[in-house]
């Protein structure tokens, strides 16, 4: 009796194996065709006798917006979109798929001082469980740079990676757990910096949960609800 309740055991838990390669396996080729389309580079919006603003966006695949239909409907858009009513936007966006804090504190900095930067990353580290001493290191040199050449900066990430629905569901309380570990180092960092701002996912503002249906077809990155949340949560810090 017990051998055969072994074996069915055993045969679930391989017919579920089976089963979440094949499914998470499909969204992330999914994913490798959505990442070829991302809205970087630089661009002016605006009424050019409008008082000049500087933007400078860098991160990850959220901030390259991968999932979004248009440049107008990312997260990067949204943010010069949003500026450019009143202002004459100068918007460089230079962010890389796959993005992480180590990386990012290897990137030169603009040549030009900027009203606003915003750091979309994060997000990586969490997904691939970076090393957390050397996340540690990264966050400090990320911040001691990007402090020094803006008059605000916000950070935003971790993103919610468990929410996914492409990670597997036995993995999703282990993401869960060690969301709080990557957003608490970052908390820690910027209270040394008056002119930067953490906006936490995993700890959204208050009306700012998470919306519905945020993804987009690879199940893992946000598609144009998603992006639109994401700028709702840049905003919430502006």
């Amino acid at each position: 009796m017990q051998v055969k309740m072994f074996i069915w055991i055993l045969g679930t838990v391989l017919l579920y194996v089976v089963f979440q390669a094949i499914y998470s396996g499909y969204y992330f080729w999914q994913s490798s065709k959505l990442i070829k389309t991302i809205y970087v580079g630089k661009r002016e919006l605006g009424d050019e006798k409008k008082p000049q603003y500087r933007i400078f966006l860098t991160g990850d695949s959220i901030g390259a917006g991968v999932g979004a239909s248009s440049f107008e409907t990312s997260v990067g858009g949204r943010v010069a979109g949003y500026f450019a009513g009143e202002r004459h936007v100068t918007f460089e966006n230079k962010s890389v798929v796959g993005m992480k804090m180590r990386d990012l504190a290897k990137r030169d900095l603009p040549n030009e001082q900027q009203d606003l930067v915003v750091l979309i990353v994060s997000s990586n580290d969490l997904f691939r469980f970076a090393n957390l001493d050397e996340f540690k290191v990264a966050t400090k040199k990320v911040f001691e740079n990007y402090s020094k050449i803006a008059r605000r900066v916000i950070i935003v990430g971790p993103g919610r990676v468990f929410d996914s629905p492409a990670i597997p569901i036995v993995l999703r309380p282990v993401y869960r757990w060690q969301a709080e570990k990557y957003s608490s180092v970052i908390d820690d960092e910027i209270k040394k910096y008056e002119n930067m701002f953490h906006v936490d996912p995993v700890h959204p503002p208050t009306g700012l949960e998470q919306v519905a249906n945020w993804e987009s077809v690879d199940k893992f990155h946000p598609g144009d609800s998603g992006h639109e949340y994401w700028f709702d949560l840049v905003k919430s810090a502006l």
